[in-house]
């Protein structure tokens, strides 16, 4: 019986040794969680850095420089080797061309689908965009140089330079917008040109000093490429001009500055960060600029989750739900720990109990020996008899041994 408790008191130790181990080690790995690589991708030194491949700490990198992985980016993201923050709204858009792709193949075409060859162009108007009379765009015309078929998506994207879209520079010249169109599937392949009719308010060369004679259009693909611009027209209110394109992507309008623009007196499209403006045109007594994550300032809506390069939080908070907190302690040791004394308990318990009636169980079998054994001592038969004939009657040492000494427990009573 001492044995049996020597050992599990023994067993006992080692368990409990063995959970302060991990528990130590749980919170040396926690205190320098801010100081050491754990895990690829870990964000350390106040968030400014990541764990690579070999689990040392390197510089985020940021927007529009080429990723392999979206830990790298300052913003978490990298879409086609780049990193960009609109890899959301670019990962919406492909999903809705697969869509059109799959309805296309059920027979379901997308709306504002239209075939077209060499001789018959189609014509995409802005209605058949779902465009608004006033958009920007009032029609595209598409010639393919084979059989084939395509439906547009048209998005504004203001006159911020995208660096959501992957642009990372801005054309020549005073930038009215920034536009995306695309099709459903790609056509650049097939298409032998595409006219894009567009027009631009009065009222925008007005307030901008801007040339209404010099507008260009640009087209991106990795650098801006300067297309064939010209005016077809011009009414009360709007300037018409069509831009001819090798394909679909992210464009740009521009104008130059008109040659009767007013100098020497600042204004808030002038081109030049003054009279108390926070950036080129904006802030200050100008309108309130865009919010830029990336800009070193901390815009209207930016938050550490939102735009961790211009908010991030102190060692060693944490950035959660939009804010920084105190990093929570790790209450899962205390409950691991807890788990591991119930274990133990239980089957320490067990043990005992098991062991209870495994010597109940031994006691009631050597009843008859017990008795011979008593009635032998009490007769006067040396031990030794008492033993020796136990064992020629078949009681192996063990059961004797339990036997003698019931025996005696019998005698004292």
């Amino acid at each position: 019986m001492n044995t049996f408790f020597g050992t599990l008191k023994t067993k006992g130790i080692k368990l409990g040794a063995l959970c302060a181990l991990v528990f130590l080690v749980s919170i040396a790995g926690v205190s320098a969680a801010d100081l050491s690589c754990n895990y690829v991708g870990q964000l350390v030194y106040n968030n400014a850095f990541y764990c690579n491949e070999t689990l040392d700490a390197s510089a985020l990198k940021p927007l529009g420089t080429a990723c392999s992985n979206g830990f790298e980016c300052l913003d978490g993201s990298c879409l086609d080797g780049t990193c960009s923050v609109g890899y959301k709204r670019e990962i919406k858009a492909r999903e809705s061309i697969l869509q059109d792709i799959v309805n296309l193949l059920k027979g379901e075409v997308p709306a504002g689908y239209k075939t077209m060859n060499a001789t018959a162009p189609a014509i995409f108007t802005a209605s058949e965009m779902g465009l608004a009379a006033n958009s920007m765009i009032d029609s595209i015309k598409i010639t393919a140089t084979k059989e084939s078929g395509a439906s547009i998506t048209y998005d504004d994207l203001g006159s911020s330079k995208p660096v959501e879209a992957g642009v990372t520079s801005e054309p020549p010249g005073k930038i009215y917008h920034y536009i995306s169109l695309a099709t459903y599937k790609d056509i650049s392949n097939d298409i032998s040109s595409a006219e894009i009719n567009f027009k631009i308010p009065k009222s925008w060369f007005e307030l901008n000093n801007a040339d209404k004679e010099k507008i260009k259009a640009y087209r991106w693909s990795s650098q801006w490429a300067e297309l064939v611009t010209s005016k077809t027209g011009e009414t009360a209110d709007y300037v018409s001009y069509t831009a001819t394109s090798p394909g679909f992507s992210i464009f740009a309008i521009s104008a130059d500055a008109s040659q009767t623009a007013v100098t020497g007196q600042p204004t808030c499209s002038d081109g030049i960060q003054n009279q108390g403006e926070t950036r080129v045109d904006c802030g200050g007594p100008c309108n309130a600029c865009p919010a830029i994550c990336g800009n070193e300032a901390i815009d209207s809506g930016e938050n550490c989750e939102s735009c961790s390069l211009d908010v991030s939080c102190p060692a060693p908070q944490i950035c959660k739900y939009r804010q920084c907190i105190n990093k929570p302690f790790p209450f899962w040791i205390i409950i691991v720990i807890a788990g591991a004394a119930v274990i133990i308990f239980f089957f320490s318990f067990k043990a005992v109990k098991n062991s209870g009636k495994a010597k109940k169980r031994d006691i009631e079998r050597l009843s008859s020996a017990i008795e011979y054994a008593a009635s032998s001592l009490k007769s006067g038969m040396p031990e030794k008899d008492v033993k020796d004939s136990l064992s020629k009657a078949g009681w192996n040492a063990k059961q004797i041994s339990i036997a003698m000494k019931e025996a005696k427990k019998k005698l004292k009573k």
